[in-house]
């Protein structure tokens, strides 16, 4: 069992550290356009979250208008994020296109990225016109297979973090229902101890008027 679990987490090492993007071709707005592909061994939503860090990382906030706002951005199925100024590709603001497919089963998910570049006004750049650009973004892309490793580490301690808090939180309630229960416990054995107090004095009242009508029983004339 060791030996086989040792074994995949080689092959996932190997597919994350061998990835690669290359250059393709996408339809885009009903016409094929010069893209870039990239295939990571994550599912959509950590292939997605992992780009939106990764813009952050570099200066660009896609979600200063809400935490959801990137997601409208969408044209003809791809992620818009329009006058990105990333020193890594180019040192003009540049339009961004992403588009993050699902591929396979749900328990092996993967994701392929295609991703666009554009000066403006959806004018796409090739490797032939624009080869400076091109290159910069392929390796733009190609640190995404990393980022997306540690993007889903970092999803997993934070998905962790909530079940140790919301386990803690079970157990100070259990706690502060012993309490509460520990406090009705020497509550009652306050009234037990009241209860017997004033079952020997009743005690004693009984016996003394026992007494009286034995003394009363006396005095009848046989």
């Amino acid at each position: 069992m060791k030996a086989i679990s040792t074994l995949l987490a080689g092959c996932i090492l190997t597919l994350t550290t061998s990835a690669q993007s290359i250059s393709t071709g996408v339809s885009f707005n009903k016409s094929t356009q010069p893209a870039i592909m990239l295939l990571l061994p994550y599912s959509e939503s950590i292939t997605e979250g992992a780009i939106l860090q990764k813009l952050r990382d570099n200066g660009y906030d896609p979600e200063t208008k809400g935490k959801a706002f990137w997601k409208q951005n969408k044209v003809n199925g791809f992620y818009t994020f329009k006058s990105v100024v990333l020193k890594d590709i180019y040192e003009s603001p540049l339009d961004l296109y992403f588009k993050v497919e699902p591929r396979g089963k749900k328990e092996n998910e993967t994701a392929t990225v295609y991703f666009l570049v554009s000066k403006g006004d959806e004018k796409f750049i090739t490797p032939e016109a624009d080869q400076e650009i091109h290159s910069n973004a392929k390796k733009f892309l190609n640190k995404l297979v990393d980022e997306s490793a540690a993007y889903k580490l970092k999803v997993e301690i934070e998905d962790q973090d909530g079940v140790v808090k919301e386990a803690e939180k079970k157990l100070t309630k259990t706690q502060e229902s012993e309490q509460e229960l520990q406090k009705k416990i020497v509550q009652l054995q306050e009234e037990i101890r009241l209860n017997k107090l004033q079952q020997d004095n009743q005690k004693k009242v009984v016996e003394t008027e026992k007494a009286k009508l034995a003394e009363l029983k006396g005095k009848v004339k046989k």
